[in-house]
Formats: C-alpha cells, sequence, structure tokens
C-alpha cells in the first residue's frame, strides 16, 4: 500500500502569529493572575481577609435561595453522613451558610443545629426555616469561632467548603479544637475543602510573590502559606492530604477517611 505523501506546506504567517499570540497571552495571564493573588494576599490582615470572603457570600444570591437550600446533601456526604453518623444522632453543622445542610440532616431525622459568620445567609436562614416549619434557624457567629454556650453533639458536619475559608493554619486548629471539646471521644467530623499536590507550579510561587508585597507593606499582611489562593472574590487554603492529617491531628481528631472524589473531603474521629 502507497503511503500518502506528507503535507510539507507551511502554514500561513498569520496562523503561525496567532497560535504564538495566543500562546503569548495565556502566559501573560497567569502572570497578572499571580502577581494579581500576590499583591493583595501579601497586603490583607486576617480581618480583611475575613471581610473580603463574607462581603462574596453577603452579595451572592445563589447562596441566600432556597432554590440551593432545599437540595439535597451532595452524594459524598450523604456517604459520609449513613457511614458515620447514627440514625437521629445529634449533628452541629459550622458555616452552615442559609441551612442547605441543616434542612437535609434535619429532614433525615437528625437533631442538627448549624451556625455562621455572615449575616445576610444567617437572616436568610430565618426566611427558609420559617416557610419550611423546620425549626431553629443557623445561629450567628463570629468568623472562625464557635459560639459559646452550646451543648455537646454526637459529631460534626462542617458546612460544604468552609473549612478552607479559615485563614492560618493555627487558627484552623484552634477551631478544630473548640469542635473537639463539643463531641465525646469517638465522634466524627467531616470537612470539605479544594485539594493541592506539591507539584502545582502555582502554589509554589504565590508565596514567594505575595510575600515580596508583604515586605513591601512593611509586613502589614497576614503571613501567607502554601496553598493560600484569592479565587472568586473570596479567599481559601488548598491542602495537601498530608495537611489534613496533621491540622486534625493537632486538634484532637485521626484521619479515618479522605478522599478527592467528587470534592475534597475527609473525616476525623475525636481521640
Amino acid at each position: 500500500m502507497t503511503k500518502p505523501a506528507e503535507d510539507t506546506r507551511r502554514p500561513p504567517l498569520a496562523a503561525v502569529l496567532c497560535g504564538k499570540a495566543d500562546a503569548l497571552l495565556d502566559r501573560t495571564m497567569r502572570v497578572m493572575r499571580l502577581l494579581h493573588e500576590g499583591a493583595w494576599l501579601g497586603v490583607l490582615t486576617a480581618e480583611e481577609r475575613d471581610a473580603v470572603t463574607t462581603s462574596f457570600y453577603s452579595a451572592s444570591n445563589m447562596f441566600a435561595s432556597r432554590e440551593h437550600n432545599v437540595n439535597a446533601l451532595f452524594d459524598w456526604e450523604r456517604e459520609a453522613v449513613g457511614r458515620y453518623f447514627g440514625p437521629g444522632s445529634s449533628v452541629l453543622v459550622p458555616a452552615a451558610g442559609a441551612g442547605r445542610e441543616v434542612l437535609q440532616l434535619r429532614r433525615m431525622g437528625f437533631r442538627a443545629q448549624g451556625f455562621d459568620c455572615c449575616p445576610r445567609l444567617v437572616e436568610a436562614s430565618k426566611q427558609l426555616f420559617q416557610a419550611e416549619d423546620a425549626g431553629p434557624p443557623v445561629i450567628l457567629s463570629a468568623p472562625n469561632e464557635v459560639p459559646p454556650g452550646l451543648p455537646r453533639f454526637d459529631g460534626v458536619l462542617v458546612g460544604w467548603g468552609g473549612y478552607h475559608h479559615i485563614q492560618g493554619r493555627e487558627r484552623r486548629i484552634r477551631f478544630l479544637g473548640q469542635l473537639r471539646r463539643l463531641i465525646e471521644a469517638g465522634g466524627p467530623l467531616v470537612v470539605s475543602f479544594f485539594h493541592r499536590h506539591d507539584s502545582d507550579v502555582t502554589d509554589r510561587w504565590l508565596p514567594r510573590v505575595a510575600g515580596v508585597f508583604r515586605v513591601l507593606s512593611f509586613f502589614r499582611g497576614e503571613p501567607v502559606e502554601p496553598g493560600d489562593r484569592l479565587s472568586a472574590r473570596s479567599l481559601r487554603h488548598c491542602f495537601t492530604e498530608a495537611e489534613i492529617r496533621d491540622e486534625l491531628k493537632a486538634g484532637g481528631f485521626r484521619l479515618d477517611c479522605y478522599s478527592e472524589e467528587e470534592y475534597g473531603h475527609a473525616v476525623g474521629i475525636a481521640e
């Protein structure tokens, strides 16, 4: 069989230039994004970081909407709840938003209570829970803090993605310690998060860029950790498995389950 002749014609110059320009634009945008995130991460104080994230959720119509909050638990949430939470047990939901998890847990027969630091979402939960005749709404808390006076619970389900908004390893560990004091040994804690791998180029360079801006601002900003990101107008931390294991351990929990399927999530058991 005769092989087809190779096409040795050169592509038109305009096509070559278009491809090179597009590749250059991609690289430029990545550099601009790195500088943008690094600058703000380097100069924002801890309180300002919290305010940026709270403002994002306050402005979001989706998280306050009935349509979002009457949705069923995600598959991974439902699997974790079915595996680790006993029927009818009491569950605390930190970072509960307007109450999606709380509402669904109550419909499943659990005794659930939630809290959140975003006033708009807490107000939305009052309207939603009243309309759904679903019991007490989500209560307001200070950022990164467990409200005082709560009773003990059988387990904890941290609201979807809430844990990765807590800025700084020490604050996250302190938060876990506060939750640990509310549950008995052997009780489960479920957290969800964005995950990362050490090979991520952005997460290697971003702390260096942010560090430069932090110095230029005379150390005004919060120290930047590998994995800290500014995305979708909110602050978050992306975790490795080792970080999740370490922080749960420091907060009084033993890592029992870690998964990056569907959405990064882990289950710790109170020690």
